[in-house]
């Protein structure tokens, strides 16, 4: 007899499937999909959640709760990276992963309620650095920059990074957390600092990533083992430990471009819609992207849409309404949608 599905199993699938739809599935991987959600009721619930969390980091920061939301759900995701999930996580990339854990505190809603309706396009900081270098940080990520006639160093205090450097032979750029290192002198590389693990992810070019040895920055006075340099190059991917040993085989990821895109995610511009009527909503994709949406039934133009939305994916947004918000779209060319209630 076969063994039912543990909820993370399903949990796992449901994630899989949220990737692979927003990247468009084929009409064979339709049929697949639909076939997958009919087996099981909680395969369906669990990828409406995960659709409902996909467009939003949690109430925007209008309401002044975004930055507490993003810290708990970073706690959240680090647990479940140290029970081993970390091939959901690169699947993912941390943006759409850490809203999960969080529903349906996170979901994105149409309301029907009165509120106050405003709009943001907001995108994340980006620095150029002394040298030309551009460092882009996610919501949260802190850096200290320490730049010398021989070194240029970049130190990772929290958070997210993508790094794009300028090259230059004769001073190296070095992003240090803790006794992790990763050397590159002119790539472009994502580091995401966890409790228990530093995670490079290699763009363009080649990095080299390597620990010193001494007293580790997590557990009490753990030792951290010296590691030889490794190499990492474009579109692969690891998570070094920062204290402790290091296994003899590390597990180098190489991944393909979509997942690689859904990592890269947070670094484009976002809505942040706070009681924002749904006809206002469409209106501000259409205007900064090819694709046209409209609505179709004057019934749905006031219901009111909060949460925070990448602005270079409307299909995504598209598909998000149709999974989580009782809409139908109806695509009537190539770059064009129509919204309707569902039947």
């Amino acid at each position: 007899m076969k063994r039912p599905e543990s909820d993370e199993s399903v949990e796992d699938a449901a994630a899989k499937w949220l990737v692979r739809r927003d990247a468009g599935l084929a009409p064979a991987e339709e049929v697949e999909f639909e076939r997958w959600q009919g087996a099981d009721p909680r395969r369906k619930a669990a990828f409406a959640e995960m659709a409902a969390a996909f467009g939003a980091l949690g109430r925007p920061r209008a309401r002044g709760g975004a930055d507490r939301v993003l810290g708990d759900v970073q706690r959240w995701q680090e647990r479940r990276q140290r029970r081993g999930r970390t091939l959901l996580a690169a699947s993912l990339g941390a943006a759409t992963l850490l809203v999960f854990a969080l529903l349906p505190a996170l979901r994105t809603r149409l309301e029907s309620e009165p509120a106050p309706a405003t709009i943001v396009l907001w995108q994340p900081e980006r620095r150029t650095l002394a040298d030309g270098s551009i460092v882009e940080l996610n919501l949260g990520a802190e850096i200290h920059v320490e730049f010398s006639a021989a070194t240029r160093t970049v130190r990772l205090l929290r958070g997210e990074a993508h790094f794009k450097v300028t090259k230059d032979p004769t001073r190296p750029f070095v992003v240090e957390s803790g006794r992790v290192s990763v050397r590159a002198v002119g790539t472009a590389f994502l580091v995401r600092l966890e409790s228990e693990a530093i995670d490079v992810l290699v763009t363009e070019g080649r990095v080299t990533l390597a620990r010193s040895g001494g007293l580790g920055p997590v557990g009490d006075g753990e030792i951290v083992e010296p590691m030889a340099p490794v190499f990492l190059d474009a579109g692969s991917r690891l998570a070094l430990p920062r204290a402790g040993k290091v296994s003899a085989t590390l597990e180098i990821q190489t991944l393909p471009a979509a997942v690689i895109d859904a990592a890269l995610a947070w670094r484009g511009p976002r809505f942040e819609f706070s009681g924002t009527p749904l006809v206002d909503a469409v209106a501000s994709f259409s205007r900064h992207s090819s694709v046209r949406i409209t609505l179709g039934d004057p019934s749905i133009h006031h219901l009111r849409l909060s949460g925070v939305y990448l602005a270079g994916n409307p299909d995504g947004f598209v598909r998000l309404l149709e999974s989580t918000h009782g809409l139908r779209a109806e695509k009537t060319g190539a770059r064009d949608y129509v919204l309707h209630r569902a039947p």
